[in-house]
Formats: C-alpha cells, structure tokens, sequence
C-alpha cells in the first residue's frame, strides 16, 4: 500500500567525572558511559506525506529481547491511501496500527 524505510540507529553518551580537568588526557582517561540506547523508527509514506513508528530502547535489552517484539510492532505498521478531494480537505489520519499484536506475558 506504501513505501516503509526502517532505520536502527544507536546512540552512545560519554561523561567525564573530571569534567574541570586540566588536560584532555586527564578528561579522557575519567570517561564513564552515561547512556546506550537504540533508536527505531519505520518510515511510511502514503497521501504525499510522510508517517513515522518510533520506538526506543536501552542497546541491551533491545539486544536481549527487545529487537523481535520492535520487528512484530514494525510489521503492524502500515500506511493507508486517504482519498480526498484536496490535501487541505484531509485529515492527517492516514497512518494506523492494522494488526493486533499478540500479548506479552
């Protein structure tokens, strides 16, 4: 019914505990990861516009269990064609979850 884009990105932030040091060595040696998250989104397009599914993560978990139940949430994404007379006359309604996900126990 549409174009989907899936796109998985990763993000990683670094903290010194020494922030006021005096050399970037001494910063760099205290360096501490402050968060690693994943970052999904699934990209529609349909009716000349873009519709977007985005889900996020900690890395570990989405590694661990998280990654199948964003793959089954992707897959009920789905973009509908909204016929309409002008695209002022619509409504921006065009995107919805079309499947029932199974219950997570």
């Amino acid at each position: 019914n549409g174009q989907y884009y899936d796109i998985v990105v990763r993000l990683k932030s670094f903290a010194s505990r020494d922030p006021l040091a005096v050399s970037q060595e001494t910063i760099d040696k205290s360096l501490e990861l402050e968060y690693d998250r994943t970052y999904v989104t699934t990209v529609g397009v349909a009716n000349n516009r873009i519709y977007n599914l985005r889900l996020q993560s900690s890395t570990r978990a989405y590694q661990q269990t998280s990654k199948s139940q964003f793959q089954t949430i992707q897959s009920s994404f789905e973009v509908s064609t909204v016929k309409c007379p002008s695209l002022t006359s619509c409504k921006p309604n065009g995107a919805k979850i079309v499947k029932e996900l199974p219950a997570v126990s």
